[in-house]
């Protein structure tokens, strides 16, 4: 008997191979212009429960947060239809893991594939990863609305968007909207004044805010070259 990730990724790599993508461990993923595109599996505890993940992240980030090993977060792929939970599967059933494995599938093929054949740059990847958060928030706050529960926007959040986002800072940042870059790094920075972070990275932040506001070049070029050149050494042992 095959087990769900077993068949998870052999199914996976039948769609997704022939766009470039390569598999390392529970993630594929696909290193293309100035973007990381990745897809993975989490087996919950007790193994009866998993959840697919997916992102774009920009090489201009850190280079910890392009590695295969920390692409663990970004967004639950059922959240192109609102809901944020987990497939149930049973472990001895091989019946029971063919129709999540088919049923994860389907989500890829029908959502996924296209965000990713739009999303090649920071630019068009910025405008995939927006019209997601907007349009899964509407679709998560209506179906929250119809079970007659009261709803609350989560902390950091503007009309759908989370605004406590490096990678999006960094997206905005490469793209040259640096008013945009500046309104999700102010709120990194005051998330950062909260949370007992240390005074020399909130200084740290400060300056990178000083210095975009300026519009001093010289510090965004080689933010980005140097964040770009790392990432991409990280990265060559996996694409």
């Amino acid at each position: 008997m095959k087990s769900l990730l077993e068949s998870y990724k052999i199914e996976c790599k039948k769609i997704l191979s022939p766009y470039g993508f390569k598999n390392c461990g529970v993630n594929h993923l696909r290193l293309i212009n100035d973007v990381v595109q990745y897809i993975g599996l989490q087996i919950l505890s007790g193994k009866r429960y998993c959840r697919i993940y997916f992102g774009i992240r920009p090489l201009c980030c850190i280079k910890s947060e392009v590695h295969p090993k920390f692409a663990n977060g970004d967004y639950d792929l059922r959240m192109f239809e609102g809901y944020k939970k987990a497939w149930e599967y049973d472990k001895k059933s091989q019946e029971s893991i063919n129709n999540c494995v088919e049923n994860i599938i389907w989500y890829i093929k029908t959502y996924l594939l296209e965000v990713f054949k739009r999303g090649i740059d920071c630019k068009s990847g910025y405008h995939e990863i927006y019209n997601f958060e907007q349009t899964s928030y509407d679709l998560a706050k209506k179906l929250y609305l119809e079970q007659g529960k009261k709803w609350e926007d989560a902390r950091y959040i503007k009309n759908g968007i989370y605004m406590n986002d490096y990678r999006k800072f960094c997206m905005a940042l490469k793209i040259g909207d640096y008013d945009l870059s500046l309104e999700y790094l102010t709120t990194i920075y005051n998330h950062m004044l909260t949370n007992g972070t240390s005074e020399k990275n909130i200084l740290l932040y400060k300056q990178k805010i000083d210095h975009i506001t300026n519009r001093n070049m010289d510090f965004i070029n080689n933010f980005i070259n140097t964040n770009e050149k790392e990432a991409l050494i990280v990265l060559a042992k996996f694409v």
